[in-house]
């Protein structure tokens, strides 16, 4: 099976490089990690969520949507690059009495000081982790959320993400999120000439399935559903369900306006991929 690396350089094939190349690779996949979590830190400590950045979770029917699958077997529930919004935990402890722990984890330190600070609960623990290597147990928690937090600018910490959700998740757990695609950014730049430009200038790849946001100097990884799919079956998940998922209420309408100018009258939203995965 091959493992790919999208970096900002290109695509590498680690199987056909030798060790010197991987290791190489290697050191370029944690300096842009590090790059990223100290980008997510300055967006927590700064701006945060009243900048260029959309939390779904501030509208309740997605945290609806992301414990549909909880049921009276799910006790402990993982809640990885959580952020600093608290809905979502707020949602489960309120809803949920059965539930025995929240794990919420982030690797930006003031994403976690503030959501504590908003909201603490003696269901909760706020931690400091980096999803691509996880400390927790292995066959720790029923239940894994993934709200937007699969992102990276570098493919391989993307799967290494997937494949500790997998590690951490019981036989038989649920792991359930939403992941944006490129795709929608693409149909955007043609169904709205203000940014027609991102099909033109390179911003959108899809043979990388990346986008480049000039306003935040950022590449994010934005999956196509063949290799979001993919990438969860060769981390031994099974699909039980990958849905599209627009993001459509009064309040993404108006996130939508607020950060992209997009006219909650045009009939354009953003949209993403809700997906459930299970670990057999």
């Amino acid at each position: 099976m091959y493992r790919w690396v999208i970096t900002h350089q290109g695509r590498a094939n680690l199987s056909a490089i030798d060790d010197s190349e991987v290791e190489s690779l290697f050191d370029q996949f944690q300096t842009e990690i590090e790059a990223e979590k100290y980008s997510w830190n300055n967006t927590h400590s700064g701006l945060g969520y009243a900048g260029t950045v959309i939390s779904v979770t501030d509208d309740t029917q997605v945290c609806e949507d992301f414990c549909i699958e909880i049921n009276e077997q799910v006790k402990h529930i993982l809640i990885p690059g959580c952020g600093s919004k608290i809905h979502l935990q707020q949602y489960i402890t309120e809803h949920f009495p059965h539930i025995k722990s929240i794990h919420c984890t982030d690797w930006s330190q003031d994403a976690i000081d503030i959501a504590q600070q908003d909201y603490s609960h003696d269901k909760i623990t706020y931690s400091i982790e980096d999803s691509t290597k996880l400390s927790f147990l292995s066959n720790q928690f029923d239940y894994v959320i993934t709200s937007n937090s699969v992102l990276s600018s570098n493919d391989l910490a993307n799967r290494k993400m997937i494949q500790e959700f997998y590690r951490v998740l019981k036989p038989s757990g649920f792991l359930r999120g939403l992941y944006p695609s490129v795709y929608f950014v693409q149909e955007i730049a043609y169904l709205d000439k203000k940014f027609s430009h991102l099909a033109t200038d390179g911003s959108i790849n899809i043979a990388k399935s990346s986008l480049y946001e000039s306003k935040n100097d950022q590449v994010q990884i934005l999956y196509t559903p063949l290799r979001l799919k993919e990438i969860f079956e060769s981390a031994g998940f099974k699909r039980k369900t990958f849905e599209v998922y627009f993001l459509d209420t009064p309040h993404f309408l108006a996130e939508n306006e607020r950060i992209y100018h997009i006219s909650p009258d045009s009939g354009l939203c953003v949209w993403e991929f809700m997906v459930t995965f299970v670990k057999p």
